[in-house]
């Protein structure tokens, strides 16, 4: 069973097309949640976990903040998106966007550029390079 303590979820600026289509939305959430999924202990607690899409004509843009406690880490991790993900209509990967996941002094950032080439930096170093 899964107990969910101080939870909300809110969902925000909401935005249809002219076809009733979703094309735009803000959700957060926050809380806590303990117990077992599958047997699998959980003890994890959100705070302002963020998600922001929106679309237009030509594509659809993601955005995600949250910092996340969990019991098997020592503190917070931390994830923001610097640079909202872009993925045009016409693409099956996204051609823009920068995310950063930290935990105390370290970091690593993923950077997407316009031809889907996603490079991953640890603490500001190259890590690795997807060529696509």
């Amino acid at each position: 069973s899964l107990s969910l303590s101080n939870f909300n979820m809110v969902l925000t600026d909401l935005v249809f097309d002219t076809y009733y289509n979703l094309a735009g939305a803000t959700m957060t959430l926050a809380g806590s949640a303990s117990g077992a999924v599958d047997g699998g202990p959980i003890d994890s607690e959100l705070d302002n976990f963020k998600i922001v899409f929106n679309s237009d004509s030509y594509g659809e843009f993601v955005s995600i903040s949250v910092k996340i406690r969990d019991a098997c880490l020592d503190g917070w991790i931390t994830v923001k998106t610097e640079a909202p993900t872009y993925t045009p209509n016409w693409a099956n990967c996204p051609t823009a966007g920068e995310m950063t996941i930290s935990s105390g002094e370290d970091s690593i950032k993923a950077k997407i550029k316009s031809n889907s080439e996603i490079t991953v930096f640890f603490n500001e170093d190259i890590l690795y390079l997807v060529e696509i």
